[in-house]
């Protein structure tokens, strides 16, 4: 028999969550009191509760923790594997869910989980128990030969998962094929995450932790190591290690808009995981905007930049950004890449979402401001193109056949097959409508080319 249940003392119903089947806090915490309150026969019981009750009845068990918890289960942890190599990443990633709609408290839920896990009650505190039962010992033999598992998930493209075997030190794919080709070494280190997670709640103040961020990501930047942010981890001393954990879906690069590109990436994956921790630190103060951590460190980050190819103000960031008919140009839908603000530049901007062609595109060419009025930057060629197709969609003729959408900041002159652009602030950007091209229906594009060349004078576009 199989029991797939929540716990009464699970870590986020300690941090004060909803229960999943009252929609309130603490009731279980509380011991299910008798009040008005609680509903009469919804409860769920700890571990040491079970395990009277399965002595009392002489049934063997054993235990395993589905995670994020039993009803959607991602991976699953089993009694022998709370201590395995890899398992702080597999309970740091994939963390509590609330099944409520009651909205959690604003508290530092996921920095308390992390520090009961961290400090040896994983075992006592998963949010869900698996309870394996049998009339003896030797029924259990062999129920649980794996430390760890991390299921196959079609959603995010993987068709595999990976495993730990009991008392092993590298991971296997699961299901297993047999290949020793397919054993990977398992590096040792604390999720890149985590660590952020309990950096933010000990600095003195926001400042020291902005400058931590800074000097991670430039640290890593430096050595070229632009793997999803999921797989970083940092040894005792809060190093980023070389070596990234063996997540499937970390297999291809996590460079996509280069390294600007990837610290954005890495800041806001770990906003969307701390919002609620970082909030509830008064110190912290805002994360997005213009005066926001995450800004700062991505200023840090650009001046750093600069320096290394000795060219200060020389520098700018341009952007693709995509939206349905429906939707608003947004930060969580943008593509970022460093262009230097002289000669011919080519910028590939790798889409980590795939653009279908009822989408429109916003190109952002730079986002400095101006020494001058104005400045002016010749669009050579415009791109959007799928997978291994390297002829794709030109987008030229949206800028030199008038197609053009919404503007701002920019002036607009063609010049035979290529377009000037007079940009005349710090955001200007311009709108392509892929509907009109007449593409064909399921076609979804994966990367933008685009072709700038700087160094045009003003007194060319005057002239024209």
């Amino acid at each position: 028999m199989i029991i797939a249940i929540e716990n009464r003392l699970g870590a986020k119903y300690l941090t004060g969550w909803p229960e999943d089947h009252l929609g309130t806090s603490w009731p279980g915490i509380a011991g299910y009191p008798a009040t008005e309150s609680v509903q009469e026969g919804i409860r769920t019981f700890d571990r040491p509760e079970w395990e009277s009750l399965f002595t009392e009845l002489d049934l063997k068990c054993r235990f395993f923790y589905p995670l994020p918890d039993y009803k959607l289960p991602k991976a699953v942890i089993s009694d022998s594997g709370v201590d395995a190599p890899g398992v702080d990443s597999i309970w740091g990633r994939h963390v509590s869910v609330n099944r409520t709609p009651v909205a959690p408290p604003p508290v530092p839920a996921r920095f308390q989980q992390n520090a009961l896990y961290r400090s040896g009650l994983f075992s006592a505190c998963a949010d869900s128990f698996g309870i394996v039962l049998a009339n003896t010992d030797e029924a259990l033999e062999g129920v649980m030969p794996y430390d760890w598992i991390v299921f196959e998930d079609s959603t995010m493209g993987v068709d595999q998962g990976i495993s730990l075997t009991r008392g092993a030190s590298a991971v296997r794919p699961f299901p297993d094929r047999g290949s020793p080709d397919e054993v990977v070494s398992l590096p040792r280190g604390e999720p890149l995450f985590q660590y952020w997670l309990r950096c933010a709640a000990a600095s003195r103040d926001r400042q020291s932790f902005l400058r931590l961020l800074f000097e991670q990501l430039s640290s890593a930047i430096r050595a070229g190591n632009l793997s999803p942010a999921c797989a970083l981890l940092v040894d005792d001393a809060g190093e980023i290690l070389a070596e990234p954990f063996p997540w499937p879906d970390a297999k291809s690069g996590g460079s996509r808009g280069g390294a600007y590109g990837w610290a954005e990436t890495v800041l806001d994956q770990f906003f969307c995981l701390a919002q609620a921790d970082l909030e509830s630190l008064p110190k912290m103060g805002e994360w997005e905007g213009k005066g926001g951590v995450k800004q700062g460190v991505l200023d840090q980050l650009k001046r750093d930049l600069e320096h290394q190819i000795d060219s200060p103000g020389r520098l700018t960031f341009s952007a693709i950004y995509w939206a349905s008919a429906t939707e608003e140009f947004s930060e969580k839908r943008k593509c970022v890449m460093l262009c230097p603000l002289e000669g011919t530049q080519s910028l590939v901007f790798a889409l980590p979402d795939s653009v279908d062609s009822e989408m429109s595109l916003r190109f952002d060419p730079s986002d400095h401001d101006l020494e001058t009025s104005t400045q002016t930057v010749i669009v050579e060629a415009l791109r959007a193109s799928a997978g291994r197709d390297e002829s794709g969609v030109d987008l030229m003729p949206a800028l030199t056949g008038g197609e053009i959408g919404l503007t701002h900041q920019l002036g607009i002159v063609t010049q035979g097959d290529e377009v000037l652009l007079e940009i005349q602030g710090n955001d200007p950007w311009l709108v392509i409508d892929l509907a009109p091209f007449g593409l064909p229906a399921g076609i979804v594009f994966e990367r933008v080319e685009v072709r700038l060349r700087w160094g045009v004078n003003d007194s060319t576009v005057k002239a024209l």
